[in-house]
């Protein structure tokens, strides 16, 4: 998922902007394909997978930093949560070198409500909606009640699936690794997941960065839940609801 390739930036500045507009239509391919593009026009291919991996890393970072930058704002002007959460998913699978299909649930009391899902079926989104957490109850259940990430590489042969197996595969999920996001008292918020058509499990650069991608989305609803509290507070009509 998370392997990526990297050039170095040309000196010629009217090739960089050349490259920038081609950069720019080229936004909804892989982070990989767009660095190969940079590097063929460019004469200069990577030289090491350290180097891959350290340039997709920071990558990942800037890209979060900027995506989580925007959303102050967009809670000033009334964006709904679920609508913040699903700009970041979009934002992790744009960086993604494969297909891949990520999910937020939120925790509410001991149900995982729909947070955000960009790339899954819907009908898979609303059958999962409102899903009992518990020690065995698929990647994203099961991670929320033992807090504990949970990386499953097969959900037709997995027993932690095995109540939603038969949902999952009819939609061709086949591993899905959910991380628990937590808010500062280490309370678990919900689970942030990342979904494969084929069987595949997580190497530690791709760990990490599913941990750098959890921190960011708590903060997110952290504050999302702070303006809440705060508008309630202001609000008599709303704080009586």
């Amino acid at each position: 998922m998370f392997h990526r390739t990297a050039g170095r930036a040309p000196a010629n500045p009217h090739k960089t902007a050349k490259i920038a507009l081609i950069m720019m239509d080229a936004r909804r391919l892989s982070w990989r394909c767009r660095t190969l593009i940079l590097s063929g026009l460019t004469g200069d291919w990577p030289r090491s997978n350290t180097e891959v991996q350290l340039a997709f890393a920071l990558q990942l970072k800037e890209a979060l930093r900027h995506r989580e930058a925007q959303t102050p704002d967009e809670l000033d002007r009334g964006d709904a949560l679920g609508d913040i959460l699903d700009r970041f998913l979009r934002e992790v699978e744009a960086e993604a070198d494969n297909f891949i299909l990520t999910s937020i649930l939120l925790l509410d009391g001991t149900v995982l409500r729909h947070g955000a899902a960009p790339a899954l079926p819907a009908a898979y989104c609303a059958a999962i909606d409102g899903s009992t957490i518990g020690p065995c109850a698929g990647s994203c259940g099961t991670a929320a009640y033992s807090k504990k990430p949970v990386y499953v590489t097969d959900i037709a042969t997995d027993p932690l699936w095995a109540d939603y197996s038969a949902l999952a595969l009819a939609h061709g999920l086949r591993a899905c690794w959910s991380t628990p996001i937590f808010d500062d008292q280490k309370a678990v918020l919900g689970t942030f997941a990342i979904y494969h058509t084929t069987t595949s499990g997580p190497d530690q650069d791709e760990i990490e960065a599913i941990s750098d991608i959890t921190a960011h989305v708590a903060r997110t609803i952290q504050w999302s839940r702070t303006a809440e509290d705060m508008t309630r507070a202001r609000d008599p009509v709303i704080r009586n609801q």
